[in-house]
């Protein structure tokens, strides 16, 4: 279970995640605790722009988190 918060006002924002990640074999009779996980990302280093992840950590076999790092580099 993830939990992610995000909490808005007129002059900011503020956005919060747990750690913890489960991963799990195909059958879910196996799973392992990460509790090293990034799960809120920023996007660009000059605009205000963040990500949150919860569920699956991976798009198409790549992990969220690759690809979010290699789209800030643009």
């Amino acid at each position: 279970m993830t939990a992610v918060v995000a909490i808005l006002n007129k002059t900011g924002m503020a956005l919060a995640a747990d750690s913890a990640a489960t991963i799990t074999n195909g059958d879910t009779s196996t799973s392992k605790v990460f509790n090293t996980a990034n799960k809120v990302f920023t996007l660009s280093k000059h605009h205000p722009v963040a990500i949150m992840i919860f569920n699956n950590a991976e798009f198409l076999y790549t992990p969220w988190e690759l690809i979010i790092k290699l789209y800030r580099k643009i």
